[in-house]
């Protein structure tokens, strides 16, 4: 993490010391918490699937400056406004960019720790970051900076189902494992695999066989919030699958709460009696799942080719069963796709605005990111002008740094 590009640990701390508010101490801690790209298992952490996935050398830079009082003060480089804080009163989500900073100390709270040390925070981002899990980045450092200062004791994954616990219970976004895990949780130059059921943790590092490869990063320009969009209903229409083939499996419906709960029998058997919808939603997770284990296979024995036709293969899936992915979205996609020098691509998120990546030969990456700008130039000329592209690679996990 010695790069100073845009996002990286380097250029936040650089850019928050230089805007650093006269009336906060001169910052005394830091951490960064990567972005996370998920190449295959999306949309099927919150039906307890399998996901994949790896932190990168882009993320969120906060510096701080323990307050002897019970308030945050908090002022970030990409929102205007300050925020401020008493953790002794916190109260519900206000609809501001303070939510995940409430929500932290609030998840804390509940999980039975006492947050009543108040600091003084500025907060970088850098990039234009929909589709990088950006939310969670913020949520995993607020709640480093919370147990940190108090001393709490929380192991990784516990910490990243804090974060959980932040966006479905407080700021009302029905997430998943996925995002928080990999950025609390993976290891750099690793592929980090999680069963959302189990929690069961696997981890395979870059084979030392497998080609040089980078992560292209392509921003449509188009941002978006997720509890703004049809994500929560795509959750809903998942849960109505279950219920569905539970039905057909002459199973109380009620007994069941997410598509985990089903055999993969039972969809193969029963796919054709079930609605449109909940065939395109149930084939998108049981399918998905079957993919994340075998990309994880081939990663494992550095076949980047087997390895991207199964994130590929996700990007189409969210396309067609999951229907998913703006305009803009799918034509980076599919320009990904079309492009030499491309092992696989998908999109980053939610698939409602933001980002689509891609896994390229290292020494081609720029070339090909200059490709596919050109062709979404000439298909989205207004949203182009908001587009970023960018190379990066695998990082290690949220953290706190010198």
């Amino acid at each position: 993490m010695s790069n100073n590009e845009p996002g990286s640990f380097l250029a936040g701390r650089e850019a928050v010391e230089r805007s650093w508010p006269e009336g906060f101490d001169k910052p005394s801690r830091w951490i960064f918490s990567p972005y996370r790209v998920c190449p295959i298992g999306a949309h099927v952490d919150h039906q307890l699937g399998v996901v994949c996935g790896v932190a990168i050398d882009r993320g969120i830079t906060l510096g701080l400056s323990p307050r002897t009082d019970s308030h945050l003060r908090l002022r970030s480089l990409d929102f205007e406004g300050e925020i401020d804080i008493d953790l002794r009163e916190v109260g519900p989500a206000r609809g501001d960019w303070g939510d995940y900073a409430r929500g932290a100390a609030t998840v804390i709270e509940r999980s039975g720790h006492s947050v009543q040390r108040g600091f003084d925070a500025v907060l970088a981002a850098g990039l234009p970051v929909g589709g990088l899990s950006s939310s969670a980045a913020v949520g995993s450092a607020y709640l480093l900076a919370m147990t940190s200062l108090e001393e709490i004791e929380i192991d990784r994954l516990e910490l990243a189902k804090l974060h959980v616990r932040n966006e479905v219970d407080y700021i009302g976004l029905r997430i998943g494992l996925l995002d928080p895990a990999m950025i609390l949780l993976a290891n750099e130059n690793e592929l980090l695999q999680l069963d959302c059921a189990t929690e069961e943790l696997q981890r395979a590092p870059e084979s030392t066989t497998a080609p040089s490869w980078r992560i292209a990063v392509a921003h449509s320009g188009i941002e978006r919030r997720l509890a703004g969009t049809g994500y929560n209903n795509r959750v809903g229409e998942c849960q109505e699958a279950a219920r569905e083939l539970a039905r057909l499996e002459g199973l109380d419906p009620e007994s069941v709460r997410v598509l985990h709960d089903i055999d993969p029998s039972a969809f193969r058997q029963h796919r054709e009696r079930l609605t449109p919808i909940s065939r395109r939603r149930a084939s998108h997770y049981f399918e998905e799942c079957e993919r994340v284990r075998a990309g994880f296979a081939a990663w494992s024995r550095g076949d980047l080719r087997d390895f991207g036709k199964q994130m590929t293969d996700s990007g189409r899936s969210s396309i067609e069963s999951y229907e998913t992915g703006c305009p803009e979205l799918q034509a980076l996609y599919e320009a990904f796709v079309a492009t030499g020098g491309v092992f696989g691509s998908r999109f980053s998120g939610g698939g409602f605005g933001g980002a689509c990546v891609a896994w390229v030969e290292a020494e081609r990456g720029v070339d090909v990111l200059t490709t596919v700008e050109a062709e979404y130039r000439e298909r989205f000329p207004e949203a182009a002008r908001h587009f970023r592209g960018f190379l990066c690679q695998s990082g290690p996990s949220a953290q706190m740094m010198d």
